[in-house]
């Protein structure tokens, strides 16, 4: 690497750096999801407006005659996992970007929000291989290290979710997770998750192109290459169109049905859109919801 491809890469860092601290609004609902809490009592306080009543210490509560709260140790300390799909099929983008840089957004955005407010996060970036591995840490200059990964070019060009999957449960045994890919895998693997130990809270986040889910409208043979296997296949736009966007729109169904049956909370975001605050503010919003009820 020559002086020139270090500059280029040191602008790259840069201006990743600069336009994920200017789209993260770190506040509302997000910030709130991402506090964790602990298991080991810390104290026990009088109760203050605002307070969560399923903490409410009822035995102490009942002796002194008002409300009293249990506190925890570690109670703002979460653990995040981002398992990155480096998969050659993550560089495919045909319309506004590549899948690989709306993913860029999306991860750099989850660990800028998690790091921000004290929580550790680490990175696992696969493909039929584990290509990086960044143990949980805290601290902002830790994102560095991930901007890094992200904008590095992996090895190989297959995927195994599995492979993932093995190395995070021998590393990081309790964590919240998030594994952002756009799970062109064998729907074998989707059951996989299944089987995860009870320590993890799994969260699917889909890029997609609208490019794989349908031929080019006006076109004649369509020459589709698999960009894991570097097979190719020829379509006809014109008298496979309906036959295609069937096969795909079943594709979509399968995951859907795959992360219902898991109970798993799932947001897509398409290569089209800019949306990354928004959406992910409004799962976490929707989480936060569901658990307070």
């Amino acid at each position: 690497m020559d002086r020139s491809d270090i500059l280029k890469k040191k602008k790259q860092r840069i201006e990743l750096f600069t336009r994920l601290k200017t789209l993260s609004p770190l506040a509302g609902e997000w910030d709130s999801f991402l506090e964790g809490e602990g298991s080991d009592l810390s104290e026990i306080r009088e109760y203050q407006p605002g307070d969560d009543i399923r903490k409410i210490d009822w035995k102490t509560t009942a002796k002194m005659g008002q409300f009293y709260m249990k506190t925890f140790l570690a109670e703002r300390d979460l653990t995040v996992m981002i398992l990155l799909d480096q998969s050659r099929s993550m560089r495919f983008g045909s319309l506004a970007r590549k899948k690989q840089e709306t993913q860029t957004m999306v991860v750099g955005l989850l660990a800028l929000s998690a790091l921000v407010k004290n929580n550790r996060v680490g990175l696992i970036g696969f493909t039929d291989q584990i290509e990086t591995y960044i143990p949980p840490r805290r601290g902002r200059g830790h994102l560095w290290k991930i901007i890094d990964v992200l904008l590095t070019e992996p090895k190989n060009p297959k995927t195994s979710l599995k492979c993932a999957l093995n190395w995070l449960e021998a590393k990081v045994k309790k964590s919240l997770v998030f594994i952002v890919s756009d799970f062109l895998i064998d729907p074998a693997e989707f059951e996989l998750l299944r089987y995860l130990n009870k320590g993890y809270d799994l969260i699917p986040v889909i890029i997609e192109d609208r490019r794989e889910l349908e031929l080019p409208k006006g076109k004649g043979l369509v020459r589709l290459q698999d960009m894991e296997t570097g097979q190719i296949l020829l379509w006809d736009a014109v008298q496979d169109a309906e036959v295609f966007a069937a096969l795909m729109q079943k594709w979509r169904q399968t995951r859907q049905e795959a992360f219902s049956a898991l109970e798993l909370d799932y947001v897509i975001f398409s290569t089209e859109e800019d949306t990354y605050v928004e959406k992910i503010d409004t799962l976490f919003q929707k989480r936060r919801v569901r658990r307070v009820n």
